[in-house]
């Protein structure tokens, strides 16, 4: 069996700094009690090592996390998560004052610093996104002023009153889908300010399934069931190889072995906050397979 291993792998530069973050906190605060308020990354292998290290996760609801932070014990030490945050976490931790550290990925805040530095400037903002995903959830928070985008069937472009208004989007879209919607955007507003702000590391992984090559009988993405890069890296793969199997898994357990008896040629890609053992393991399952 031959194997195509598409280049990147492994951690971003985010997930990185978020896992680090962490564990010095525990490093700094050995004896203290430290929650993460929503997963810190999409991976649950990545949320085991954190129990391991004596970090629990508070996950939930918008509304149950606002609950948990009115109600969490003043001495606990707190980590928001890599994706971004409501403004209303940092309004209940500076009322109560609460220790946190926050895990916020730069890009992420780069392009929530973009979003307020326009509506103080009077603009609408249209940003594009998965409407629950945490990320999306801090950008809308900011403001009354700016407008999910999920498609090109459901947006109402009454809303925006503006003839320039500030478009912006979830670093974690597919590179496809996002030119479909600037699309959109500039047939109904050619004004319109786009910005394409899907972030390096997942590009590099888009372009990086996009050339595994057409001969490849299956392919596997390995990645975090929430993880909304993977899901596009997914999309991306069944778009570029109609002819080739496309697998999401999340460990070697998820291998079926059915799958793998006429296969002659396996494509294998990940997430940006799959941990890098994994698709090692995977890897390895396949030589000896």
């Amino acid at each position: 069996m031959r194997l195509f291993v598409a280049k990147p792998q492994g951690y971003c530069f985010g997930v990185t700094r978020a896992i680090d973050l962490a564990l010095k906190v525990r490093n700094d605060f050995p004896k203290a009690k430290i929650v993460v308020v929503g997963m810190l990354v999409h991976n649950d292998e990545v949320t085991k090592l954190l129990e391991y290290n004596q970090i629990s996760t508070k996950k939930g609801l918008k509304s149950e996390l606002i609950d948990f932070l009115r109600n969490v014990d003043p001495s606990t030490h707190l980590i928001f998560t890599a994706h971004g945050h409501p403004v209303e976490f940092n309004k209940i931790a500076h009322e109560r004052n609460l220790i946190v550290h926050d895990a916020t990925c730069k890009m992420v805040q780069l392009n929530l610093d973009k979003i307020k530095e326009n509506l103080l400037k009077g603009h609408q903002v249209i940003y594009i996104g998965k409407k629950g995903h945490p990320e999306v959830e801090a950008a809308l928070s900011i403001s009354n002023n700016i407008f999910l985008y999920t498609n090109n069937k459901d947006f109402d472009f009454s809303k925006i009153t503006d003839e320039s208004p500030y478009v912006i989007n979830q670093t974690t879209l597919s590179i496809f889908e996002i030119q479909s919607y600037h699309q959109r955007i500039m047939q109904r507003i050619p004004g319109a300010r786009i910005v394409d702000e899907i972030c390096n590391a997942t590009r590099l992984r888009q372009e990086a399934v996009m050339k595994i090559p057409g001969e490849v009988d299956l392919i596997y993405i390995v990645g975090g069931d929430q993880s909304s890069n993977t899901a596009k890296l997914v999309e991306i793969a069944k778009l570029t190889h109609p002819d080739s199997v496309v697998k999401r898994i999340k460990t070697v357990a998820d291998i079926d072995v059915n799958d793998l008896k006429a296969v002659t040629y396996v494509g294998i890609s990940s997430g940006a906050s799959t941990p890098p053992h994994l698709v090692d393991e995977i890897i390895h399952f396949l030589e000896g397979f």
